[in-house]
């Protein structure tokens, strides 16, 4: 855990903070050097996304899903001081900040390449590219080129070891995987097996991705099927809130969102939200080829249905095993 803290750091520095700072100041210097922005904000209907064509809609969906991870927060609402009024603080603070970076981030790579021609997987890379050719910068792609590395490396590292040891936990807590998912290398103190098992999974979706049309086509598939499958649990997690905030009103909650309307209104905007989301999903988006309508959207629902099956077989074959557990220990 202690290198995993360090590669977090190092990825977050170099793939996140030092990439940004770097694109938007080429945008500046750009514009600063009498280069004209390549796409054009000189009319007002330019800044307006278009909504007119449901398949360029459908990208909202993965917009939503950067933002994904939400509901981890209020897990350490109840360290702060005053949960009730610094948590809702942090949360405005936190979701003006990263609104921010991306609409600055999004017009510093506008203006250094055209709307039109930015690719969905190496937009970033593209934008770097045309900036070191018109200011004559060559050395600018090697370092932009290791900055995405630590980047990329920080998130297969988050991606990897975060679930695992949620995982791992689940597993010790209800021995809902059995004993081998929750048992930790003696000299490491990884859960080894949980990992190959992982790294099995990951390789056999990785190698799926031969049988799409393009490197783009496999890039959405797979943001798609992670998308539908982290949401579907949303679904289920907002209409719990409301639930429980009218059949156990009383309880103490670190964080309570005060009044008799908003704890109304907020979950369904939510799950609104998530399921016009999910609905999105079964839109092909038009600038990627993606087949057949029907192979695609059996993509989508086959790998959705795939994950619901395999995680309720895993939840009801723990609890018939714990069952005969307790049962044998009672004897």
């Amino acid at each position: 855990m202690a290198w995993t803290k360090i590669i977090n750091s190092i990825s977050a520095w170099c793939g996140v903070f030092i990439p940004s700072a770097i694109l938007i100041l080429l945008a500046v210097v750009w514009l600063c050097t009498g280069h004209q922005m390549q796409t054009d904000y000189a009319t007002a209907k330019n800044w307006i996304p278009d909504l007119g064509h449901w398949d360029t809609i459908v990208f909202l969906s993965s917009m939503m899903f950067a933002f994904a991870g939400l509901e981890v927060a209020p897990m350490i609402a109840g360290r702060t001081r005053n949960p009730q009024r610094d948590f809702p603080r942090a949360m405005a603070v936190s979701a003006a900040v990263i609104v921010g970076i991306y609409m600055v981030g999004t017009w510093a790579l506008n203006t250094l390449l055209p709307a039109g021609k930015t690719d969905i997987v190496a937009g970033v890379m593209q934008a770097m590219h045309a900036a070191a050719d018109t200011l004559h910068m060559p050395w600018l792609i090697p370092v932009m080129a290791i900055c995405m590395f630590f980047g990329a490396l920080g998130q297969i590292n988050s991606w990897l070891v975060g679930p695992i040891y949620m995982l791992q936990e689940a597993s010790r807590e209800d021995n809902l995987l059995g004993d081998r998912i929750g048992k930790l290398h003696p000299v490491w103190k990884t859960p080894a097996f949980a990992l190959t098992v992982q790294a099995i999974i990951v390789t056999v979706l990785c190698f799926s991705t031969f049988i799409s049309p393009s490197v783009a086509a496999a890039y959405w598939m797979l943001t798609a099927l992670t998308t539908i499958t982290y949401f579907i649990p949303y679904l289920v997690m907002f209409p719990a809130f409301w639930r429980l905030r009218k059949t156990q009103p009383d309880t103490p909650r670190s964080f309570k969102i005060p009044g008799k309307v908003l704890p109304a209104i907020l979950p369904a905007l939510g799950f609104l939200s998530i399921a016009f989301a999910v609905a999105l999903l079964f839109i092909p988006p038009s600038q990627i080829d993606m087949g057949g309508y029907f192979q695609y959207a059996g993509k989508i629902i086959g790998g959705a249905v795939l994950a619901v099956v395999v995680a309720e077989f895993i939840y009801h074959r723990a609890q018939k095993r714990n069952a005969r557990l307790g049962m044998a220990g009672g004897k």
